[in-house]
């Protein structure tokens, strides 16, 4: 006569691969939070960096002191340290007016360019925007 008996559960074998496999996926889900989320931070400066630069163009085109008829270089805004509720750590704007144009009619244009410094936790990253003004 033959006897069967049925075995319910894991036995310890598949228990142990069944963890192990888990604990991989486990790491890798980690792992791939963290780069997400740094990344999601990094985006977020650079955004707010570039709307920074964007409102000290928009200014600087809206003073006359700056955007003369023919173009003239001779009042610059210069470098201005940014303040901390920017979001942006040891942040610095620097507003140059420049002529690209010197014949006449285009001499009557003006290119206003901002750049944004401001330090990460990789380093210190840089923005540009540039506008071209009459």
């Amino acid at each position: 006569m033959r006897k069967e008996s049925s075995q319910s559960g894991f036995s310890a074998a598949e228990l142990l691969i069944t963890l192990f496999i888990a604990s991989l996926f486990l790491i890798t889900g980690y792992q791939l939070y963290t780069y997400v989320a740094r990344d999601g931070q990094q985006s977020a400066q650079l955004s707010k960096a570039a709307n920074v630069a964007y409102q000290y163009l928009r200014s600087t085109a809206a003073n006359t002191t700056y955007i003369k008829s023919p173009c003239s270089t001779t009042a610059q805004p210069g470098s201005q340290t940014l303040p901390a509720s920017t979001g942006l750590n040891n942040a610095s704007v620097n507003v140059v007016v420049s002529c690209p144009y010197t014949a006449a009619p285009l001499n009557k244009t003006t290119l206003l360019t901002a750049t944004v410094t401001y330090s990460t936790p990789s380093g210190q990253e840089t923005i540009t925007h540039a506008m071209l003004t009459k």
